[in-house]
């Protein structure tokens, strides 16, 4: 059985809902909330969340590359390539 989106959806932010209160501004916790809408097929709303994960702690390469595979799957290949090549982490 095939649930809908929007029910996987309200479920993963309930099941997100405690540990944001707790630890709100934790740019861990957005990651692993927006791993878990790119598992129900939320990407737009995983973009989201990466991108608010790279406002509180820009070092974090998980965000940066989750955040460019949303831009891929969005089909915003440009924009993605373009994040990856701007990517303060990355090697010559």
């Amino acid at each position: 059985m095939k649930l809908p989106r929007e029910f996987l959806l309200a479920i993963t932010v309930v099941a997100f809902a405690s540990s944001n209160s707790i630890a709100a501004e934790n740019a861990h916790t957005l990651i692993k909330q927006g791993e878990a809408l790119l598992v129900i097929g939320a990407t737009a709303e995983a973009r989201q969340t990466f991108r608010k994960a790279l406002e509180l702690k820009p070092s974090l390469s998980k965000a940066q590359i989750s955040l460019a595979y949303c831009l891929w799957r969005e089909g915003k290949t440009k924009d993605a390539l373009q994040l990856l090549n701007s990517w303060p982490g990355k090697t010559p």
